[in-house]
């Protein structure tokens, strides 16, 4: 039976076994799974596709410049409900291991190919978490050119909560010095974006705030060295530095500021991070660290 018939055919579908199905993501099939109908997608494809989601095939399958980006969002979206009736109510992981599977371009064409993502900021925030330096780069240049200048990406954060926001913006320093030139060039008295131009300069004026206190850190300890030592012939006071500085913050900030600081290499590794957190906790449960 040819390529094509195969894969249309319901009764070889209704049949088949996983290992037969898994098949169908190599060659000769391959190709013929980037132009699939919409219906053969739904009724055959996208259930053998979450099956197969950690497969590298797959992941080639759904990361192609070729493959709908509507079967893409179609296939997170099944894989959530699946997710979630298998009794998981922690969305924390699904987005983990959906950051894992999709590529940073293959993000970048959702968030400027699929015009129903402005009605999910949750999927959207995951999607642009998920964006690297240079789909970040794409991603202004498109706004830029296709959609009336700079001012307008801003309408990727319309229907995103605060504390996503702020997240973001910690986790991503070529989208926080975008916003700022935004901040600096256009003005602040559009009415669309005028809740974002309320809440994003306070969090730009936070991100300066750590950005100055890492780079006082890497000058003042020679973390390179100290990252080859095990953590009890660490600089304690480093560590109590840190931790005098978290306490002056809001506890609902702690996390992400933290991220931040493991990224830049202020924290040496998670079991810095936890244990800084771990005597936070305590802190705020029983007043003392440890």
């Amino acid at each position: 039976m040819a390529t094509v018939q195969i894969i249309q055919d319901r009764t070889f579908w209704e049949n088949t076994t996983p290992l037969e199905a898994k098949k169908m993501l190599e060659e000769p099939y391959f190709s013929y799974l980037l132009e699939v109908k919409e219906k053969e997608f739904e009724d055959f494809l996208v259930p053998y596709f979450w099956m197969f989601r950690s497969e590298p095939d797959l992941k080639r399958v759904l990361n192609h410049s070729n493959f709908q980006v509507e079967y893409v969002l179609q296939f997170l979206y099944f894989g959530y409900g699946k997710y979630i009736s298998s009794g998981n109510t922690e969305i924390a992981p699904f987005f983990t291991q959906m950051r894992s599977i999709l590529s940073s371009e293959q993000s970048f064409r959702l968030l400027t190919k699929v015009n129903d993502l402005v009605y999910d900021p949750t999927m959207k925030i995951q999607l642009l978490a998920n964006l690297d330096a240079k789909s970040w780069e794409d991603l202004f240049a498109y706004y830029e050119e296709e959609e009336g200048g700079a001012i307008s990406v801003l309408s990727l954060f319309e229907r995103v909560g605060n504390e996503e926001i702020r997240e973001l913006l910690f986790h991503n320093p070529i989208l926080s010095n975008y916003l700022r030139m935004i901040l600096a060039l256009e003005s602040l008295e559009s009415d669309r974006y005028s809740s974002f131009f309320k809440i994003v300069p306070p969090i730009l004026e936070s991100l300066v705030i750590w950005e100055r206190f890492s780079r006082d850190m890497l000058n003042a300890f020679p973390l390179e060295e100290e990252k080859n030592l095990p953590p009890a012939k660490r600089n304690q006071n480093r560590l109590s530095i840190i931790l005098h500085e978290l306490l002056k913050i809001p506890r609902n900030e702690t996390v992400f500021v933290s991220n931040y600081l493991l990224a830049n290499q202020v924290f040496l590794d998670n079991w810095e991070r936890n244990l800084i957190l771990s005597a936070l906790e305590n802190y705020s449960n029983a007043k003392v660290f440890f």
